[in-house]
């Protein structure tokens, strides 16, 4: 199974809004589910007015908090359970 690249900008403005939050929060899921993710911290995604940023699997998403973070994430690790009632 290819991992999930998930890259959370690095930069100064990121970096004052609480991207760092975000790495936490990555690094923080049980091994299972962080055993599934490539994070990597990048030094800018040209957001920074929108900060803080991360790329998901290409998806440039912006003014990011750790818990909408982790709903993108497991919208790509589980999308079929999105699918259940």
């Amino acid at each position: 199974m290819e991992k999930l690249l998930v890259e959370i900008c690095a930069g100064t403005a990121c970096l004052l809004l609480g991207s760092q939050d975000l790495v936490v929060a990555v690094e923080a899921l049980p091994p299972g589910q962080r055993q599934q993710i490539d994070l990597r911290e990048v030094t800018c995604l040209q957001c920074c007015r929108k900060g803080p940023s991360v790329r998901v699997a290409g998806r440039v998403l912006s003014n990011m908090k750790p818990d909408g973070l982790l709903e993108v994430m497991e919208d790509y690790l589980c999308p079929a359970a999105q699918s259940l009632p």
